[in-house]
């Protein structure tokens, strides 16, 4: 039997980060361990062992890997947030544990049948897996645009929980969750407080991930908590495929175009770094980047002398704020009009697609379909590549 055996794209080097960090965790399941069991589904008492069975690593993902494990699966956030220096552990498992877990591995009873998420991002995680009817709270249910799970608000089995900054403990108690989905550093330091309720909370780094693909593979993590993991991995194959079929398209193209993104907020201007996830899909589809070469991850900020020097002649510029037409993102800020791309009329923002309260279908369902905004791009500026397809997040201001 291997334990902890490095395979796939984790190599060598990989493998022995992960073993590092999960250090003495996965030591105290190995000591614990009395006797070797490889039954799917062994009796579980407190004389029982845990056993690492094999490495279950994503295949574009970098913020969390999942172990098999004799009772269920470990699943290692490895970047919970910007800056942190360890990981988290959620032992799931079908079983009721019985042993005395360390601190560092929170338990969670699969498969969960009543989720609190607090991003819209994490919604169609749910509603890919055929799977609406799990959610029964979120903060300001407004902003859900999901058609499946407006029709389960309108029907009353879906509560508001207050905002995501400051989730009302009364009507979660009065939910009584089988486990909160939360995303952020602050939504964590809040974890403790809901814990000495009785609240279990999961953290989602999908945030985190700079490839598209890797952002979209967090599914898995979502099919592991609701028992869903070969659907999700279907889910995941689809999108992979679709997104890797229309990347292809531009092999045999050399010709490209230039491209910016962004827009100023204040008196600065967010873009992305090279290394940035909405970066690396303007690179995907065959725009040339201005800010490629750049290394930073997350968005830069800029002033407006040293983008307008940059990107002045640049042909296209892709989502900036999102503006109702032309005449007003001009009219926000006089110097836009020296651009050659809004002189073209090449400016595109993502919000074609809006729910019916008003929330921003790109900003729920566009970070598990990277595949569907590569097209978008891609039909921006090489529509003869994609003749059938219509744009569906983005849309061409006039």
């Amino acid at each position: 039997m291997r334990i902890l055996q490095p395979n796939g794209k984790w190599g060598q080097m990989k493998m022995k980060y992960v073993v590092n960090r999960l250090g003495m965790v996965l030591l105290y399941f190995l000591f614990i361990a009395i006797v070797a069991s490889c039954s799917p589904s062994p009796k579980v008492d407190s004389t029982s062992p845990i056993q690492i069975l094999k490495e279950i690593p994503p295949k574009y993902a970098t913020g969390f890997t999942t172990f098999e494990t004799s009772y269920g699966y470990l699943i290692s956030v490895l970047k919970p947030y910007p800056g942190a220096d360890k990981p988290l552990y959620y032992l799931i498992s079908e079983d009721s544990i019985q042993l005395t877990l360390p601190d560092s591995i929170a338990f969670i009873k699969s498969p969960v049948s009543r989720m609190v998420c607090t991003s819209t991002s994490h919604i169609p995680l749910l509603t890919y897996l055929g799977k609406a009817n799990t959610l029964v709270g979120f903060p300001n249910l407004d902003y859900i645009s999901s058609v499946e799970v407006r029709k389960n608000i309108a029907e009353g089995k879906v509560t508001d929980v207050g905002n995501s900054m400051d989730l009302n403990i009364e009507e979660l108690l009065a939910l009584s969750p089988d486990l909160i989905m939360i995303y952020s550093m602050k939504d964590l330091q809040k974890a403790d407080r809901l814990k000495s309720f009785g609240l279990k909370t999961v953290l989602n780094a999908d945030f985190m991930e700079t490839d598209p693909l890797g952002r979209a593979e967090w599914i898995k993590v979502m099919g592991y908590l609701i028992g869903e993991e070969r659907a999700a991995d279907s889910v995941f194959a689809q999108i992979e495929s679709n997104y890797l079929t229309s990347k292809a398209l531009l092999k045999e193209k050399k010709d490209t175009v230039t491209v910016f993104s962004g827009s100023l907020y204040g008196d600065a201007w967010f873009m992305p770094g090279g290394n940035n996830y909405a970066a690396k899909l303007l690179i995907d589809a065959g725009f040339d980047y201005l800010w490629e070469e750049d290394t930073h991850t997350e968005f830069i900020q800029l002033g407006f002398e040293s983008v307008f020097e940059k990107a002045v002649d640049a042909a296209f510029w892709v989502s900036p704020a999102p503006f109702p037409d032309l005449n007003a993102l001009s009219s926000s800020d006089s110097r836009y009009s020296g651009f050659r791309a809004l002189k073209l009329g090449n400016v595109f923002v993502y919000d074609n697609q809006i729910g019916e309260t008003g929330g921003n279908i790109y900003l729920e369902e566009g970070y598990i379909r990277p595949d569907l905004i590569l097209k978008d791009l891609i039909k921006i500026h090489q529509p003869e590549l994609l003749p059938e397809h219509k744009l569906y997040f983005y849309r061409q201001l006039k």
